[in-house]
């Protein structure tokens, strides 16, 4: 995962490049209710632990439900 979400977020910060927006994490509280809060020291280390891992731990379980031998078709 990290060499491939590296190459999506350097793709996204040339986009946020040429539209002059500089990648940054949002503020992080000391009580997150809503979302996660994991450390990050960069902003790339930020959105792969609080976005991207999240995200495909979600999709994985989501096929392997839809997928899973008990699921009657």
């Amino acid at each position: 995962m990290e060499g491939h979400f590296g190459r999506v977020y350097e793709h996204a910060a040339r986009v946020a490049e040429a539209l002059n927006v500089q990648p940054s994490t949002p503020r992080v509280v000391g009580r997150q209710i809503h979302r996660t809060n994991a450390p990050a020291d960069t902003p790339e280390e930020h959105y792969r632990r609080n976005v991207a891992v999240p995200f495909i731990n979600h999709i994985h379980t989501e096929i392997e439900s839809q997928f899973s031998a008990n699921v009657k078709l």
